[in-house]
């Protein structure tokens, strides 16, 4: 079912409620679920990545500059 469906026609499944009755709520769940879940996904990637660089960087001697040598 794609998001373009006319919310007020019958809904496909033969019910003969009306789309945004019987179907649509269950679609809108289904999407917050897919959005949630790539954000977990940014999210863990996103932590790996910084705890990384964290470790990186406060392993460096005190006399090192910390992000590079600029030049």
């Amino acid at each position: 079912m794609g998001l373009n469906r006319d919310r007020n026609k019958p809904c496909p499944c033969g019910s003969g409620v009306k789309y945004k009755y019987c179907h649509m709520p269950n679609h809108y769940k289904q999407q917050a679920g897919l959005v949630t879940n790539l954000a977990k996904k940014i999210h863990e990637k996103t932590a790996k990545y910084w705890r990384k660089r964290y470790k990186a960087i406060s392993n460096k001697p005190l006399g090192e500059p910390m992000m590079g040598s600029g030049k």
